[in-house]
């Protein structure tokens, strides 16, 4: 794909739905993206359950952020996002010199993704695997699952 202007703004709302301090928490989010990298709309919910305390959900529940023991919680979160334009897929806004792009009537415009994962936290430091399932974004392509391990230490 050819080089083009990149210029996107993007919006995003989340809101705690219902929660058992410390247990259970689930969020609904909506984000918006414009500009000419990708438009697009997504919105979703936040399952977390566990032993849940720490930054994660401090914005929802101040006490939790003080502890300093060990945490365990799992997540998942399901998505659906409407695609209006996508450069990485369609070429760019103004540049559309790119050899290898997929037509517009050939793209999914309809997506679905979720994103699940287990974290343990001893203090600081946290270990997490996640698995993600995309469906397919053109008609030809196929649908990705990704997974992995993170470890890192919250500041």
């Amino acid at each position: 794909i050819e080089n083009d202007i990149v210029l996107n703004y993007e919006l995003g709302l989340e809101k705690n739905l219902f929660r058992v301090p410390q247990r259970i928490y689930i969020n609904g989010f909506a984000t918006g993206n414009a500009g000419t990298l990708n438009t697009k709309l997504s919105t979703g919910l936040v399952l977390i359950a566990g032993r849940v305390t720490g930054r994660i959900v401090s914005v929802f529940d101040r006490a939790s952020a003080q502890s300093r023991g060990f945490t365990f919680h799992f997540y998942l979160q399901p998505m659906v996002t409407i695609v209006g334009y996508d450069a990485t897929l369609q070429g760019g806004l103004f540049n559309d010199a790119s050899p290898y792009t997929i037509a517009s009537g050939d793209l999914d415009r309809l997506l679905f993704r979720y994103n699940a994962g287990v974290v343990m936290q001893v203090g600081p430091i946290y270990l997490e695997y996640f698995y993600t399932f995309r469906t397919k974004e053109f008609k030809t392509g196929l649908s990705h699952t990704w997974g992995g391990v993170r470890i890192g230490a919250r500041l």
